[in-house]
C-alpha cells in the first residue's frame, strides 16, 4: 500500500482552478470522501508521530487499506491528466458500491483504463535487474504490513542505496507524465550501481546482546558473565535474566536488544548502534521521567510513544483487534485482575473498570502481559515492540525502521493476522 506524506492543514475549500495540482487531503475533500476536519486531526497526529498520513487514516479507521489504495490511484491518473474528475467520482463511487476493481469502474464511465499509463516502482527494478521478483513481492508484502512507501521499504529492509531509488522514482514520472520511454528508464537504471559510491553498499554483520552491552559501555562484561551463565543453565533470554537487576537500565537493555536485530537486517550498522549506545546515557533518565508522568488518556495527542501507539502505527492493533481484546478483559475478569495485579470483582463499577482498562494499554508492561496471556500474541513479538519503542523513544532509530523491522518479525512468527 502507498501512503501519504502530511503536508499543510486542509482547505475548507480546495482550490479546483487549479485541480491538477490538488494535494491528496484536498483530493479526498472534492471527493467528499472524508471531511476537512477529520483530515486536519489526522495529518496532526502523522506530523506529531512521524507517521504517513495514509497509515493514520487507516489506523483510526476512516479508509480501508483497498478504499487507499483506489484513492492513490485515482489521484495519480487525475494529476496526470489522464481522467476527469466527474469520471474519479462516479468510479470511485461505482467501486465502492460494487466491489469493483477501480479500472473496471473507470472504463465503465467512458475512461479507456487499458490505455492508461501506469508503470510501477518494482516493475522498473525488476526489468533493471536491481531486485528480482522474489524480493520485489518481499518488499510489496512488507510495505503491506508497515504501510511505508514501498521506496522507503526497498532503502531499509533490502538495502538498495538510496540514489537508485530516487532516479527510479524521476524515472517513474518521467515515463509518466513525460513521455520518457520505458525502455530508456531502465536503461538508465542499469547504469546506476556503477555510479554509487562504495561507502553506500553496507556490509551486514551480527552482534549478540551482551556484545553490544559491553562495547556500547552499557556495563562491563564481566557484570555480564553471572547474567549470561544463568540465562544458559535456564534456557531464558539473557534480556529477561538482565531485567530483574537493578544495576543495569531496562531501557538502555531494550534498546540495545531492538538494535541487534536491526544490525541483522542491515538496517543500521554496528558502528552505528555502538557509537549511539555510547552516548546516549544522559537521555535515560529523562525517558524514565516522562515514562512516568505522561497522561493516561488514550486520546492524548501530546503523549509520548508507547506501546500501545506503536502498535496502533504498525497497523498490528486493528480497532477490531481492540474491541475483541477489550471484551475479553470485561469478560475474564479474573484472568484479567491477575495479569494487572489487581483483584476485580462484582464490586468494581462500570467507570472503576474503565479506568482500569485504559491504564492498562497506557502502561507498556501491563498491556504486554494481556497481549500475551488473553490474545496469545507471540512473545517475542511483543518483546521486539517494546524493545523499538525504547529505542525510537531515545532517537537510536527513526519510527520507519522500527515499523519495518516489527513487520519483518511479523512475517518471521506469520503473524500476519494477529
Amino acid at each position: 500500500m502507498s501512503t501519504l506524506t502530511p503536508g499543510e492543514l486542509i482547505t475548507a475549500e480546495p482550490d479546483i482552478d487549479n485541480a491538477r495540482e490538488l494535494r491528496i487531503g484536498d483530493f479526498l475533500c472534492v471527493l467528499d470522501v472524508l471531511p476537512p476536519d477529520k483530515l486536519n486531526a489526522a495529518l496532526k497526529a502523522s506530523r506529531e508521530v512521524g507517521l504517513p498520513l495514509g497509515r493514520t487514516l487507516v489506523v483510526r479507521g476512516l479508509l480501508t487499506d483497498d478504499d487507499l489504495s483506489m484513492l492513490l490511484e485515482l489521484h495519480g491518473l487525475f494529476r496526470r491528466g489522464s481522467v476527469e474528475l466527474y469520471q474519479v467520482q462516479e468510479a470511485f463511487s461505482m467501486a465502492k458500491r460494487r466491489g469493483w476493481p477501480i479500472r473496471e469502474a473507470l472504463a465503465a464511465h467512458g475512461c479507456a483504463a487499458d490505455d492508461l499509463e501506469s508503470v510501477r516502482l518494482g516493475e522498473l527494478l525488476v526489468s533493471a535487474e536491481l531486485i528480482d521478483a522474489a524480493q520485489l513481492q518481499e518488499a510489496l508484502a512488507l510495505q503491506k504490513l508497515c504501510g511505508l512507501p514501498l521506496g522507503r521499504v526497498l532503502c531499509i529492509d533490502l538495502r538498495i542505496p538510496e540514489q537508485i531509488v530516487d532516479t527510479a522514482l524521476a524515472c517513474q514520472t518521467d515515463v509518466r507524465m513525460n513521455g520518457m520511454r520505458f525502455g530508456d528508464a531502465v536503461d538508465k537504471l542499469k547504469l546506476m550501481p556503477l555510479m554509487v559510491t562504495p561507502e553506500l553498499m553496507r556490509p551486514v554483520i551480527h552482534l549478540e546482546l551482551q556484545d553490544l552491552l559491553v562495547a556500547g559501555r552499557i556495563c562491563d562484561e564481566s557484570d555480564l558473565k553471572p547474567a549470561i551463565s544463568f540465562a544458559r543453565a535456564n534456557h531464558v533470554p539473557l534480556e529477561e535474566v538482565l531485567s530483574g537487576f537493578d544495576w543495569i537500565n531496562t531501557s538502555m537493555v531494550d534498546a540495545a536488544l531492538a538494535l541487534s536485530k536491526l544490525i541483522d537486517r542491515g538496517y543500521v550498522t554496528a558502528q552505528e548502534a555502538i557509537s549511539f549506545l555510547s552516548s546516549v546515557q544522559e537521555r535515560v533518565d529523562a525517558l524514565e521521567e516522562s515514562r512516568d508522568t505522561w497522561a493516561t488518556d488514550l486520546d492524548e495527542s501530546e503523549a509520548p510513544l508507547n506501546l500501545y501507539r506503536f502498535l496502533l502505527a504498525s497497523g498490528f492493533l486493528t480497532p477490531e483487534m481492540i474491541r475483541d481484546l477489550t471484551k475479553q478483559m470485561i469478560s475474564r475478569p479474573d484472568d484479567f485482575g491477575k495479569l494487572v495485579d489487581l483483584e476485580l470483582d462484582r464490586s468494581t463499577t462500570r467507570n472503576e473498570l474503565r479506568d482500569i482498562i485504559i491504564k492498562t494499554y497506557a502502561s507498556d508492561e501491563k498491556l504486554s502481559s494481556v497481549l500475551i496471556n488473553l490474545s496469545r500474541v507471540d512473545e517475542g513479538l511483543v518483546t521486539h515492540a517494546r524493545s523499538l519503542v525504547s529505542l525510537v523513544l531515545l532517537k537510536g532509530s527513526s519510527l520507519e525502521r522500527a515499523l519495518l523491522s516489527f513487520a519483518r518479525m511479523r512475517r518471521e512468527v506469520g503473524s500476519y493476522d494477529a
